[in-house]
C-alpha cells in the first residue's frame, strides 16, 4: 500500500515562554496530489503547523512524515533544505534585485535537477504560467497577480514532493484572489503535485481543497472533504465556524420536526429555510444583515412558550425589514 505524501501524527508544541499548547495532538494525512486546506481562526495554530511541516519549527512530541521518510519523531528531525517541500508564504518574498526568471532559477539552486536542465525548467515553468514576456522583468515593473506568479514559479520548478501555501492570495483583491486560486489549483491538479494550504477565507478553502481541516486551539476539530464539513460536522465548534447557521436542541428541533443527531442537536443552515407568505411557520425578524447578492435574516421563531432563532436568507431585493412578522417553510 503506497504511503500517503503526508502525514502528521499527534504533534504538539509548546512554547516555553508561554507555556500554551500551540499545537494540540494535531493529526493530518495528504494523499498524493491531493490539495488540503487548514481553515481556522487567527492563533488557532494553523500557520505554526505548517511551519512544523516545513521544518521551521520543531514540536515536541509527535512525528511527521514525508511519504515514507521521517521528517520528525522523537528521534529525528530533518532540516529544512532536505525535506523536497516547496513554500509560498504571504508576502511572496521576491527578491527585487533579482529578474522574474531570475527569482524562479533560484529556487533550483538546492533542488536535485542537474544544472543543465535549469535552463530549461525556468522557460517552461515561465510558459506554463503565462509569464515567458515577463521573464526580463523586475518585482517592482510587474502587478501583483504576476508577482504571486513568480511566486507560485519558484516553489514549483524544482518540483517539490509536498507544496506549502500561507495564505497565498490575502493580498490580492477579490476577483484577483478567486482567479488566481482558480488558476493554481488546475496548476497543482495537472502537475500532480501534492499541497497544504492555510488560510482563513471559508469560500476560498471550499473551492481550493479537496479536504479541509478546522483547527481551533491548535487541534485539529474535523478533517474531511467541503461537503463532509459543511454538512456534517462533528462538533458544535465546527457548526459554528463553517458557514451560517443555528444549532437546535433536541427540544427546538421537534418543534419543526427535524432529527436530531447522535449528539442530541440539529444543525439548520439557512438555504433550509424559504419565505412563503402561506409558510408553515411564522417569525419575527430581529435583525438584517445585508451580504450583496442576498439578506441574512436573524428572526425569532415562537414555538409554545419558547423562542427559536433560526437564520434565513433571501434575495437582495426582497421587501423585508427589522420587527416584521414573516412565514416560512423548511426545505429539508
Amino acid at each position: 500500500m503506497t504511503s500517503p505524501a503526508l502525514s502528521v501524527r499527534q504533534a504538539s508544541l509548546v512554547y516555553p515562554s508561554s507555556q500554551v499548547p500551540v499545537l494540540n495532538d494535531a493529526s493530518i494525512e495528504l494523499q498524493a496530489g491531493e490539495i488540503a486546506c487548514l481553515l481556522g481562526a487567527s492563533g488557532c495554530g494553523k500557520t505554526t503547523l505548517l511551519r512544523c511541516i516545513a521544518g521551521f519549527d520543531k514540536p515536541n512530541t509527535g512525528s511527521i512524515y514525508l511519504g515514507d521518510e521521517i521528517a520528525f519523531d522523537e528521534d529525528n528531525f530533518l532540516a529544512v533544505e532536505c525535506r523536497h517541500v516547496g513554500m509560498i508564504f504571504q508576502d511572496y518574498a521576491l527578491f527585487p534585485h533579482l529578474s522574474v526568471q531570475q527569482n524562479i532559477g533560484f529556487g533550483l539552486k538546492n533542488s536535485t535537477i542537474e544544472k543543465t536542465e535549469h535552463a530549461a525548467v525556468i522557460r517552461d515553468t515561465l510558459e506554463l504560467l503565462g509569464l515567458t514576456e515577463q521573464a526580463e522583468q523586475y518585482p517592482h515593473q510587474i502587478s501583483g497577480g504576476q508577482q504571486q506568479r513568480v511566486a507560485i514559479g519558484r516553489a514549483i520548478a524544482p518540483k517539490p514532493s509536498l507544496l506549502l501555501l500561507d495564505e497565498p492570495f490575502s493580498n490580492l483583491d477579490l476577483h484577483l484572489r478567486e482567479r488566481l486560486a482558480h488558476d493554481l489549483r488546475n496548476l497543482l491538479k495537472s502537475q500532480g503535485i501534492t499541497a497544504l494550504m492555510v488560510t482563513h477565507d471559508q469560500q476560498e478553502a471550499f473551492a481550493f481543497a479537496d479536504a479541509i481541516g478546522v483547527m481551533n486551539n491548535g487541534r485539529i476539530e474535523q478533517w474531511g472533504s467541503a461537503d463532509a464539513i459543511y454538512h456534517h460536522p462533528e462538533s458544535n465548534y465546527v457548526a459554528d465556524f463553517i458557514g451560517d447557521g443555528v444549532v437546535l436542541t433536541a427540544t427546538q428541533a421537534s418543534f419543526f420536526s427535524l432529527p436530531a443527531n447522535s449528539s442530541g442537536v440539529y444543525l439548520l443552515r439557512p438555504e433550509q429555510l424559504q419565505l412563503d407568505e402561506t409558510g408553515e411557520y411564522e417569525a419575527n425578524i430581529a435583525s438584517l444583515h445585508p451580504q450583496g447578492h442576498s439578506i441574512l435574516l436573524r428572526c425569532l421563531s415562537h414555538q409554545g412558550q419558547d423562542r427559536v432563532e433560526v437564520l434565513i436568507r433571501c434575495a437582495a431585493h426582497t421587501n423585508v425589514e427589522a420587527g416584521s412578522v414573516i412565514r416560512f417553510n423548511l426545505c429539508a
